[in-house]
């Protein structure tokens, strides 16, 4: 299959040097990594650069650094805003620069790619399909309701956890709401006071879209204020 070729600032086969930049940053080749980023950067391939390092840090970082997506797209956020404030300095490379580094020297892993290759996969040539859990059809599905599941069979089974990392009043809090899960009188007024709320909320929304809307008669409107 033949493609268009289109080069970088520098001659460069652009697809060649993104593969570069990338594979420069999975093997932690700072200077490397630099260089490729800044051929894109300057041959005006940016929104491309920006989109690869997103990709480079689900695909190549990813569980490794879980954070990694939210700092390339605090960064990428930052640049765009410095850039369009006129920067004569060229301050506005200092986020593109800083996100090279980060994933750079950023732990790696590709847990998540080779997962994403293996299921997808899986699952198109799968010989028999999965059946739902008997743990999963609980009090909030219509089977387990048939069944009889009730909210005890939820604490017990529905909310079980693996790897559980108990945190300080989790048990606390997890006891109350049993408590009054279990309580037929309070969960009746739980229910009330829940759709008191939602017709209340309703009805403000209501009279701050009417309080918004232009008077004809060139009169201020009259009744509740906006919220």
């Amino acid at each position: 299959m033949s493609y268009r070729q289109i080069k970088t600032m520098k001659g460069y086969d652009l697809f060649e040097v993104v593969s570069a930049f990338q594979k420069e940053i999975r093997r932690g080749n700072e200077d490397n990594a630099m260089w490729w980023g800044v051929e894109l950067h300057e041959s005006g391939f940016v929104p491309y650069a920006w989109k690869r390092m997103m990709v480079i840090a689900i695909e190549d970082i990813g569980l490794a650094s879980p954070n990694a997506p939210l700092m390339i797209k605090t960064l990428k956020e930052v640049y765009d805003e410095m850039k369009k404030a006129n920067d004569k300095k060229h301050q506005y490379r200092l986020p593109f620069v800083q996100a090279i580094l980060y994933l750079v020297n950023s732990p790696k892993s590709r847990h998540t790619d080779w997962a994403l290759n293996y299921w997808f996969d899986s699952h198109k040539f799968a010989e028999y399909d999965k059946e739902v859990p008997d743990y999963a059809i609980d009090i909030h599905t219509r089977r387990g309701k048939q069944m009889g599941r009730t909210i005890e069979h939820f604490f017990t089974e529905g909310s079980k956890l693996n790897n559980h990392h108990v945190q300080e009043s989790e048990e606390f809090y997890m006891n109350e709401c049993r408590k009054r899960w279990n309580d037929k009188v309070w969960c009746e007024r739980a229910t009330a006071e829940s759709k008191r709320r939602e017709e209340f909320a309703a009805a403000r929304y209501k009279n701050k879209q009417t309080d918004t809307q232009p008077n004809t008669n060139g009169e201020e409107n009259s009744g509740v204020l906006p919220f």
